[in-house]
């Protein structure tokens, strides 16, 4: 994620390694609850449904051969002012940020101040910088589950809600509490915020709604509170939105839930509400495995990077490790 609009002088716009609980919360839902997704609803108006059956797209993504983190994915990763970059993502039970010159390498983390309560587990954090150069990070947060323990299908007692933390420089943060309450309108399940800047300030929110969707919401109020906007984005089993604003064009990755569609795919849109599938620009290592959880970020004009999770092994249903790795475009988006 992103330089989320040129012209705001590159305003830019996790998850792993948290120990046994969170392992089991996490990644157990990456592979547990891909054979238990939630219901489908009927599509409402502004929906856009991809099945994966799409034909691919002529963007080529080059995959480095070396994994970039051991046990990590869905990182945020931003251009900011300055040319420099910094990437948010979760390690032991908190958010954590690590800057870089180029988006490539990256020097010490250090901790953001938003830790997982006991009882807890936080992952999946998407920020943004406002324009008025504070910071707002959404993270999702859902019930620490014990080892071995399935995830279930969502419910009043398994679910998985937004929450909001505030920064001044975009280093320290402080809760400021629920933004997306799952149990209106997301079956228990809203999960993997991204937030793009619109240019008279409003943000607008994706995320993943009841499992197996993209939802979307906006705040004219630096995020202090959001209006679900109707329908859903992407359906069919798209998850994981990352979105490029550019110019007035509208640019998504996202990846599909189902392990026989898997793959990185890409949409386009207009207006950020009805989206056009165009098909898979990244694919797995092979059948059993599965990629997630891409996040793009523009490192020079028409070059971008992409950081994504697979699995390090073959998805058979049980619990499988996710590492993060990285590829590279040349060309418009």
């Amino acid at each position: 994620m992103k330089q989320r609009q040129e012209g705001f002088a590159h305003i830019g716009l996790i998850v792993v390694l948290v120990g046994v609980v969170a392992i089991i919360g996490l990644i157990g839902w990456r592979v547990a609850t891909k054979s238990h997704e939630p219901a489908t609803t009927t599509n409402t108006a502004g929906t856009s449904t991809n099945t994966g059956t799409t034909a691919a797209t002529a963007e080529s993504w080059n995959v480095e051969s070396a994994i970039v983190h051991a046990n990590r994915t869905s990182t945020d990763t931003h251009k900011l002012a300055d040319g420099s970059y910094r990437q948010f993502y979760l390690d032991q039970g908190q958010v954590w940020y690590a800057d870089s010159v180029d988006g490539i390498s990256w020097g010490t983390a250090y901790p953001t101040g938003l830790t997982q309560s006991a009882g807890t587990v936080q992952s999946n954090p998407g920020a943004l910088q406002l324009k008025d150069g504070s910071w707002i990070l959404l993270y999702e947060q859902s019930s620490a589950q014990a080892p071995g323990e399935s995830p279930g299908q969502p419910g009043p007692s398994n679910r998985r809600d937004l929450y909001m933390a505030t920064s001044i420089d975009g280093k320290t943060f402080t809760k400021a509490g629920i933004a997306i309450d799952s149990s209106k309108g997301d079956n228990y399940f809203a999960s993997v915020p991204d937030l793009v800047l619109l240019p008279d300030g409003t943000v607008r929110l994706f995320y993943v709604s009841r499992g197996n969707a993209v939802a979307s919401a906006t705040s004219t109020d630096n995020g202090k509170s959001w209006k679900r906007e109707a329908g859903y984005r992407l359906e069919g089993g798209a998850v994981d939105p990352d979105v490029v604003y550019q110019n007035g064009t509208w640019v998504m990755y996202y990846s599909q839930i189902s392990l026989s569609t898997n793959g990185i795919y890409k949409a386009v849109s207009s207006d950020g509400l009805t989206w056009r599938p165009l098909g898979t620009v990244l694919s797995k290592t092979g059948d059993q495995y599965r990629v997630v959880d891409p996040d793009v970020v523009m490192t020079s004009a028409h070059k971008y990077v992409m950081y994504f999770g697979e699995t390090n092994a073959p998805d058979t249903g049980g619990q499988v490790q996710i590492d993060l790795h990285r590829a590279s475009y040349n060309g418009a988006l």
